[in-house]
């Protein structure tokens, strides 16, 4: 799963897919990356199970499976706590030494 994880692309998928259903047109603009690459990198996301997709007529739906989702929503968890962390251990730099 980490090889999988490891492009800012596919983070940034899994993420804006949280909000729900997106046509692909939508994710394009929002990744701002040519169909090539968009494709390349959701077939990943794909292949391991994270998204689904369906076509609407014309237009293809991307959305995230049960794990994609529980995934997406380990990313957000842990990224806030690494910011709180962050956060915390700035102030203590800033304030200085406590004697």
């Amino acid at each position: 799963m980490h090889g999988v994880l490891s492009d800012r692309v596919r983070l940034q998928l899994l993420l804006v897919l949280l909000e729900g259903k997106l046509c692909v047109c939508v994710l394009k603009r929002i990744v701002a990356c040519p169909d090539t690459r968009l494709s390349y990198h959701l077939g990943i996301l794909k292949k391991a199970g994270l998204v689904k997709s369906e076509r609407d007529r014309s237009y293809l739906h991307y959305f995230l499976t049960a794990s994609g989702k529980a995934v997406a929503d380990a990313i957000v968890v842990e990224t806030a706590a690494k910011r709180k962390t962050d956060s915390t251990k700035s102030n203590q730099v800033e304030s200085g030494p406590h004697v």
